[in-house]
């Protein structure tokens, strides 16, 4: 029995993963470097933790210490990871097309750092990299730099690089054939917050125009989880597969006890059932298509020791 191949959209930063060992011997100045962020940038790198900045000082900063010490590098961001892991798992039965920019390898670790790495991993991955056209000779790749301490709880710095400024839905050639043509768009969080929340904005419409399945992955930080809370909300009874841990959950249903924020899932699967069988997306003021309220709908949320939780609208 032969099925037919499904094309997955997904869009989200293409960051390079640069890692340290924070006890070795010899790397006691990024325990300092981890103190000057506190007092000079207000940024804490909790264990486990992780921080965004736009500030290229503090990319900068990052850049000169590491390239001090013995580091290894590779390809990071969720939504890559996601991807990758779909092609793994499903190989020829699924095509996966990245929406993505290869920026430049920041320049205190030109020479450090393969040009290629992105590329490079992409293609192994057999993942179809769709890139902006007329970038600027100034577009940043955005970059992990990842503390590892002894105890294996990293703390993750990562420099968004600018693509929230190059990165828009006029430099994506044929962005509205590309959704129309997908069987399934995949979204998440990062894409709002560390690509362009312009282009993620244009990426749901056209989903909701063209009725595509949709996989939407919570956001990370919690920050932004709670600002943009209403939109994700929003999103959640449209999508086919919600994917978050305990922690993101709550952040977005802005509660403490995440299994609470588990009922508030349910409820809103259910807000999709319980709706006529057609449901109008309204999206940012503007109403766009119409949306079949007939798929089934599931919630994986990972909760820690307890392992993870399968939500549906019944149970």
């Amino acid at each position: 029995m032969t099925t037919s191949k499904k094309t997955l959209l997904t869009c989200g930063p293409l960051i390079i993963d640069v890692m340290a060992q924070t006890g070795a011997p010899g790397n006691e100045h990024l325990g300092e470097l981890i103190d000057y962020f506190r007092s000079e940038h207000d940024i804490t790198l909790a264990p486990n933790g992780k921080h965004t900045t736009e500030k290229r000082e503090v990319s900068d900063a990052c850049a000169a210490a590491f390239k001090k010490c013995r580091f290894t590098t590779g390809l990071g961001g969720s939504s890559n990871n996601a991807a990758a892991t779909l092609k793994r798992t499903m190989g020829d039965d699924i095509d996966v097309r990245f929406i993505g920019m290869i920026g430049a390898v920041p320049l205190q670790l030109r020479g450090l750092v393969d040009e290629n790495l992105i590329s490079d991993a992409l293609k192994a991955a057999q993942i179809n990299l769709i890139s902006p056209t007329n970038l600027p000779p100034d577009a940043e790749a955005a970059v992990s730099y990842v503390f590892n301490p002894p105890d294996g709880n990293r703390s993750y710095l990562t420099y968004t690089g600018n693509s929230k400024h190059v990165f828009t839905p006029d430099t994506i050639p044929n962005l509205e054939d590309e959704v129309k043509n997908s069987d399934v768009v995949m979204l998440s969080g990062s894409t709002w917050e560390k690509v362009n929340p312009a282009l993620a904005d244009e990426i749901m419409r056209l989903r909701w125009k063209y009725g595509k399945e949709m996989i939407l992955a919570l956001p990370v930080y919690k920050r932004f989880a709670e600002e943009h809370s209403e939109k994700f909300k929003f999103c959640i009874p449209s999508a086919n597969l919600v994917l978050a841990n305990e922690t993101e959950l709550a952040n977005i249903y802005m509660v403490d006890d995440p299994h609470e924020a588990l009922e508030q899932l349910q409820k809103d699967f259910q807000k999709k059932q319980l709706e006529a069988e057609v449901r109008e997306a309204k999206w940012h003021g503007d109403w766009y298509g119409k949306w079949t309220g007939s798929q089934k709908q599931l919630g994986f949320i990972t909760f820690g020791k307890e392992g993870a939780y399968l939500v549906t609208a019944d149970k």
